[in-house]
């Protein structure tokens, strides 16, 4: 929170990583407590600062998607996703 009460939120953190993919993961977590330390202006916090960042990257099997299928296999894996969803 800075000295206004206010949250640094997830919006803001947002507009902080934009255009960040390539950046080194110890760089964005410099680029994010920066940031936060910048928001909070010295105030003091009630809490820890907890930061995990984890960037995946999706190999080219797992990032097919049903339309990349023929439509005969699609067909069928659309009904069989619809029955298996969670309630």
């Amino acid at each position: 929170m800075d000295p206004d009460d206010q949250l640094f939120g997830v919006p803001r953190l947002k507009q902080v990583l934009t255009g960040q993919l390539q950046c080194p993961l110890e760089d964005l977590q410099k680029c994010v407590l920066e940031a936060v330390e910048n928001f909070t202006r010295g105030a003091r916090q009630a809490d820890d600062l907890t930061l995990l960042i984890v960037r995946y990257r999706a190999t080219a099997a797992a990032a097919t998607t049903d339309t990349d299928l023929p439509d005969a296999v699609s067909g069928s894996s659309s009904a069989a996703s619809a029955s298996a969803s969670p309630p």
